[in-house]
């Protein structure tokens, strides 16, 4: 790649400033969701955006890019989670019941009446069907962010989901649960029970 001018590499780096100031927070719970860990979530998120300013010159500059880069932030999150489990050999799931609020990220914690069977159905899924709902249901990317976060097609992604639900809904019925009973979706879906509550949405 050709190296940048003076003025593009200015522009690189203010928009860099603006993904961390928009998508601190967003990570940091995202991270955290993922590893259980209060203080190796902010290890990782550090990392994250290290690993991000050192590939600057990859950073899409353009406009209309935004939802590109947002994807490729999630990305290179992602692959640091990996790149941890891989060191550790460790990593588990930690449910949403146990998150406190992260500034400016709102409260990511379900409601209390419904924690313990969100805990146990999510318990019952995959890794893959965790991180793909995760993802889906409560980061709310498109499918093709979470495509190219988990490098595989758009299609996939979708199909992932799909399965992911699936299970979601098979484990709810499980643990003999429903959702609340002014939900108007579906008993069991996914994209319900995960969703942020009113005042944690952006």
């Amino acid at each position: 790649m050709a190296a940048r001018s003076a003025a593009e590499a200015a522009k690189a780096e203010q928009t860099y400033l603006a993904l961390v100031r928009d998508y601190q927070s967003a990570i940091l719970n995202y991270i955290w969701r993922r590893v259980g860990d209060p203080d190796l979530a902010e290890d990782l998120t550090q990392e994250t955006f290290v690993k991000a300013w050192r590939a600057l010159d990859r950073l899409e500059l353009d406009d209309a890019a935004e939802a590109r880069r947002r994807a490729w932030l999630y990305t290179i999150a992602h692959n640091a989670i990996a790149d941890h489990a891989r060191r550790q050999r460790r990593i588990r799931w930690l449910s949403l019941d146990a998150l406190p609020n992260v500034s400016g990220g709102g409260n990511p914690a379900p409601d209390v009446a419904r924690r313990d069977p969100l805990q146990q159905a999510l318990a019952r899924l995959t890794a893959d069907q965790r991180e793909v709902l995760l993802l889906f249901s409560h980061e709310g990317l498109p499918a093709e962010d979470v495509a190219q976060i988990l490098g595989i097609s758009p299609a996939a992604a979708r199909k992932r989901r799909q399965r992911a639900r699936e299970a979601f809904a098979v484990a709810w019925t499980a643990i003999g649960e429903t959702l609340p009973s002014d939900a108007d979706e579906p008993v069991g879906d996914a994209d319900v029970a995960l969703r942020p509550p009113l005042d944690a949405r952006p």
